[in-house]
């Protein structure tokens, strides 16, 4: 069998339905392999809209996304969107053609050093020098890709090693059990320290709608009675946006920050870059008497930039059910009365908070041109319970994120990085 019948055949076993793409001469003796492998290919305009929509089916459907790009030119015409893969820790193996391997001493057209332009942005980024090891180097990147912290890979694939016979005596790739369990001694830990909090916090990552955990959050926040903000820069719906609960993103400043989670004593920081901010400011986002718990299922987010009382490396959706359980065994029946008190008066809050923000948008209804807090206010009570928003909106984002409702049931996505372009392909 040829290299890249090999390689499509891998990648069938791992589960891959599709390919997006735009394609070109260095990738076509790849391509010629699809006829009949029952992989999806997926053609793309342009390399940045085909590795935005690889990225956008890997973030919505949470399996690995595939995109085949051409060449050096091509791929950089994509390198912002595997920035935003970077940041959002999308599962998203890219490959690009090369040009043949025997004129690349002679620096031929549309050739370059694809590992060197992906590297600093990429879990692992490689380029095939044989045909023997093209298919162990794509298993190992489809593992690297889908192991936590979940990220973007490279290969590049030589067009000339693409019709050498392959030996391929590989296995294909069983089932891997990639989630860690949190240990026991630290969920009970956690689970002490926040049934003893007088004014719990939560602050949710994009990590929670990574691992699936929204209802695991929901109820651990319930069982609480815990304000929950999302992270700064959250662009994934961690947290139903209409809960009695939920406070908000938290502004990209560490004085900002700070200000919101001052009145409470204990905060659970879960599956979120601690912290991405947008503009400098003086200060640390917690104060000294507070108690920062923090899990992730990347040991390097853990106390990256600030310290913790309790930091937990485990997959997020099994340590938040565990701490929930934990939380509950924990509380006597004042910390639960307590809890039911702290939901109902914060319920309260977010239902104000809702009538104020509806009367300033239909207070702007006559500006021209269109305000868009009245835009956004609008449309959300267009939009089905269901609703899977895509936004690419800048400067108009906090409107989105104020007035649009984001139900339990609909679902949200944003570029991590600001990156213009991104949306239109993620969306497809």
């Amino acid at each position: 069998m040829q290299v890249a019948a090999r390689l499509i055949e891998i990648l069938r076993g791992a589960g891959v339905d599709y390919l997006f793409g735009n394609p070109g001469t260095t990738e076509l003796p790849f391509l010629d392999a699809l006829d009949g492998s029952g992989l999806t290919y997926v053609v793309a305009l342009q390399e940045a809209t085909a590795a935005a929509a690889a990225d956008g089916y890997a973030q919505a459907s949470g399996r690995l996304g595939v995109v085949n790009l051409h060449v050096a030119p091509g791929l950089a015409n994509a390198l912002s969107i595997v920035h935003n893969a970077s940041r959002a820790k999308t599962p998203l193996l890219v490959t690009a053609g090369q040009q043949d391997s025997r004129l690349l001493l002679d620096a031929p057209i549309l050739a370059g050093d694809m590992v060197k332009m992906t590297e600093g942005l990429t879990k692992w980024s490689y380029e095939l020098r044989n045909a023997a090891e093209a298919p162990s180097a794509l298993r190992r990147a489809i593992h690297l890709a889908l192991a936590p912290p979940t990220g973007p890979v490279f290969l590049a694939l030589p067009m000339d090693l693409m019709n050498e016979p392959c030996d391929d005596r590989g296995a294909a790739r069983g089932p891997v059990a990639l989630r860690p369990t949190a240990e026991p001694e630290a969920i009970a830990r956690a689970g002490s320290l926040l049934a003893r909090a007088k004014a719990p916090a939560i602050v949710a990552g994009d990590g929670v709608a990574r691992a699936g955990a929204q209802a695991e959050l929901v109820a651990l926040a319930e069982t609480l009675g815990a304000a929950v903000h999302g992270e700064p820069i959250h662009r994934r719906l961690s947290f139903p946006g209409d809960h009695a609960l939920w406070r908000g993103g938290l502004y990209p400043t560490s004085t900002a920050t700070a200000k919101a989670l001052e009145r409470f004593d204990v905060v659970l920081v879960v599956g979120a870059n601690v912290f991405t901010w947008l503009f400098h400011a003086p200060g640390a986002p917690f104060g000294a008497a507070q108690t920062i718990i923090q899990i992730d299922d990347d040991a390097r987010e853990i106390g990256r930039s600030y310290p913790v009382a309790l930091g937990i490396v485990a997959g997020v959706r099994g340590a938040l059910s565990d701490l929930h359980e934990a939380v509950a065994k924990r509380q006597d029946d004042a910390a639960r009365g307590a809890a039911r008190e702290r939901l109902v008066t914060l319920g309260r809050g977010r239902d104000e908070h809702v009538r104020r923000l509806a009367a300033a948008a239909d207070a702007s209804a006559e500006r021209v041109p269109i305000a868009p807090e009245y835009l956004m206010g609008m449309l959300g009570t267009l939009l089905p319970p269901d609703a899977l928003v895509v936004d690419e909106s800048a400067s108009s984002l906090s409107h989105v994120l104020r007035h649009l409702p984001f139900r339990a049931g609909s679902d949200f996505f944003g570029s991590k990085t600001g990156t213009l372009g991104w949306a239109m392909g993620a969306a497809l």
